[in-house]
């Protein structure tokens, strides 16, 4: 009677295969996410600083706006830019000191 040759694993063999592949990937994973959060973070200070930019210019540009008086009335014309004008410059500033651009 001939022998048969049996190829393949046993249940025990993938088991273990299994879990020891499992204990490498947490391994390697724990050594990954940690990296891929600090390699955001320049992205966030980046894009923070283009917006503090582009907020800050658009102030500045209506600054000079605001000096402007009215002809008639000799009033201020545009005064109700200036509630908004300075929330958004202290919504720049947060936002600068969040993420720690200087």
């Amino acid at each position: 009677m001939p022998v048969k040759v049996v190829k393949g694993f046993t249940l025990v063999e993938l088991i273990i295969g299994i879990t020891v592949f499992s204990i490498i990937m947490m391994v390697i994973i724990g050594l990954i996410g940690p990296q891929s959060r600090l390699s955001v973070e320049p992205i966030w200070q980046v894009r923070a600083s283009e917006l503090a930019q582009s907020l800050m210019s658009e102030i500045n540009a209506r600054a000079f706006d605001n000096n402007l008086a009215n002809s008639s009335t000799g009033n201020r014309v545009c005064d109700r830019f200036e509630t908004r004008n300075s929330a958004i410059a202290r919504s720049v500033s947060h936002s600068l000191h969040h993420y720690g651009a200087r």
